[in-house]
């Protein structure tokens, strides 16, 4: 366990969450081919790309002012409900 995380990353910035990121979570192993899809089927004017890990994608929005027509398209290439 990290007791003391300022001695092992002193010039680690605080860490504040953008208001412009999604989060997916999928099965494992289904991340990369779901970044896939978002990132050819989605506007690159509302998104700026994707990260996959094994069972989550982190899709950056372009822009904070575009969020909600950006996730109102991701719900509906996948077929999400509110």
């Amino acid at each position: 366990m990290l007791t003391n995380p300022e001695r092992v990353f002193p010039l680690l910035p605080s860490l504040l969450p953008p208001p412009n990121l999604v989060i997916l979570r999928t099965s494992a192993g289904f991340a990369a081919a779901l970044a896939y899809v978002v990132d050819q089927q989605i506007s690159k004017d509302l998104i700026a790309g994707t990260v996959a890990g094994e069972d989550t994608v982190m899709i950056a929005i372009a822009s904070p002012h575009l969020f909600q027509r950006a996730v109102k398209e991701i719900k509906t290439l996948l077929k999400l409900r509110d």
